[in-house]
């Protein structure tokens, strides 16, 4: 059902029956086709198109299905009948459309209601799509990194695994060693006892009485002898026995005079003990030989003191060289390692200088090989231009004017190459120069590119000096092949 001032178009469907075909007829020879009433049409219908709007509202209501036709005028009761039934079923169809209308109208609202939940739904979860896409892209970035640290570990593992197996093996091999040459010391020492013990045995075989015998009072001499005899005897020898204990307890203690005069010569140099105090060693000095020799425990302790200083200041020694042989080094391997770091921004700067002169010679070796190119195609036309001139020259007079007295004005011409002299000018003297110019005329064209370069003079040279073979850069052009090839 359409709403108040909403254009209707008119359907035309395919008729089927005659009165539909009758009225499909009739509603398709109205010119214009009807509207129903609009703003601008207050009212479809008027006294002058009653009739063609009837039979343009009944060919709609046949369209629609709806009970036609109907007889606006003259009509029966069955045409009221007609009419009445159709406005019923019209207004039917008005409110049941107005309740559908209404369903929609709230289905709509719903829709649009769940749209705009939808909406800010799909905006949260691309919000939130978009910090876990970050999230993920972090994550995969200290994935890879992880990745590559464990692929360093598993590296660095393996060869922490190679080098404790190498060092297994190594300490192994040298335990084997170790035990191998423990064994043979220990046969060798083996050996030296069985020797020593052999020789001690022959040197006292031939001996009477052994060391622990050696100090036992002798048997008396007398035989039968009185008992004061016997007595006397007795006597004499503990006097003798006494004699020689007094003589080698002298020796022992003179050597230990010795052995302590030595030790202290040698703790002079640190006379302080544990205790930071100085020794006492003047009771140790013995001016005269018959003088009294210190007390024994005396010496004894001075001299465990003096063994235990000597101790000390021995490894205090040991143990400050080391340290001061490791300073050096140190300080030694600081110092070279400064130095490569100096010889490494020097190296640095040299590569950098060699590689900017390699470029420099390969852009030399272009600009070369491209002037190499422009003589030789310059050779070749002032070879053809020669040969085109060989009847000039042959028929030039034979008593030509000398260089000094009037030099001949040279007939220049122009070649289809670029001038030489305009080329760019290398940073080096150029290495290779044609055999026909000399190294100091090939010196003297690259110093002055814009004048012409005098070359070496040819037996000739008065002959085509006027001759067009002369190009701007002051070459000569050779008439005779075989000449110019001699001088080539």
């Amino acid at each position: 059902m359409a709403a108040d001032g909403d254009v209707i178009s008119p359907i035309r469907p395919n008729p089927s029956t005659p009165y539909q075909r009758q009225t499909f007829q009739i509603s398709s020879a109205i010119t214009p086709p009807y509207e129903f009433a609009t703003p601008k049409k207050e009212r479809f219908c008027n006294l002058d198109n009653l009739k063609s709007s009837s039979e343009f509202i009944n060919s709609k209501l046949s369209d629609e299905g709806l009970p036609s036709p109907l007889q606006f005028w003259n009509g029966t009761h069955e045409d009221a009948v007609r009419i009445v039934n159709c406005i019923a079923k019209l207004l039917e169809q008005n409110q049941n459309d107005a309740n559908a209308r209404t369903d929609i109208e709230e289905k709509f609202q719903l829709l649009v209601n769940d749209y705009d939940t939808a909406q800010s739904n799909v905006a949260r979860l691309k919000l939130k799509t978009d910090a876990l896409e970050r999230e993920n892209h972090t994550l995969s970035v200290r994935l890879r990194v992880a990745e590559k640290e464990s692929k360093q570990a598993n590296s660095q593992l393996k060869l922490v695994k190679e080098e404790l197996a190498r060092l297994k093996a190594n300490s192994q091999h040298a335990k084997t060693q170790f035990l191998h040459e423990q064994r043979r010391q220990e046969a060798n020492l083996q050996k030296h006892r069985e020797k020593l013990q052999r020789l001690l045995g022959d040197a006292y075989r031939g001996q009477k009485i052994i060391a622990e015998l050696r100090n036992l009072p002798s048997a008396p001499e007398l035989r039968g002898g009185s008992a004061a005899e016997l007595d006397e005897e007795i006597k004499n020898q503990a006097n003798q026995r006494e004699a020689l204990f007094r003589k080698e307890n002298l020796a022992l203690r003179g050597m230990l005079h010795e052995l302590a005069q030595a030790l202290v010569s040698k703790v002079l140099l640190y006379e302080t003990n544990d205790d930071g105090q100085p020794f006492n060693v003047d009771h140790l000095h013995v001016d005269q030989p018959g003088q009294m020799f210190p007390d024994l425990q005396v010496l004894q302790s001075t001299i465990k003191q003096l063994v235990a200083q000597i101790d000390y200041e021995s490894n205090e020694r040991r143990q400050s060289g080391f340290q001061l042989a490791t300073q050096m080094q140190e300080d030694h391997l600081n110092a070279v390692e400064q130095e490569v770091n100096d010889n490494y921004d020097v190296v640095e700067e040299q590569r950098k200088m060699i590689d900017d002169l390699k470029a420099a010679v390969e852009k030399l070796s272009g600009d070369l090989a491209e002037k190499s190119k422009l003589v030789e195609h310059f050779l070749e036309n002032d070879l053809q231009v020669g040969n085109h001139s060989t009847d000039q020259i042959s028929e030039a007079p034979a008593s030509h004017p000398s260089a000094d007295d009037a030099p001949p004005t040279p007939v220049t011409r122009e070649l289809a190459t670029p001038r030489v002299s305009k080329l760019p000018r290398p940073a080096h003297p150029v290495p290779s120069t044609p055999a026909w110019v000399s190294s100091q005329d090939a010196n003297k064209h690259l110093a002055t590119p814009s004048a012409p370069s005098k070359l070496v003079q040819h037996p000739d040279q008065d002959a085509f000096a006027s001759t067009p073979g002369l190009s701007e850069i002051g070459t000569p052009s050779v008439a005779n092949p075989q000449k110019r090839a001699r001088v080539l």
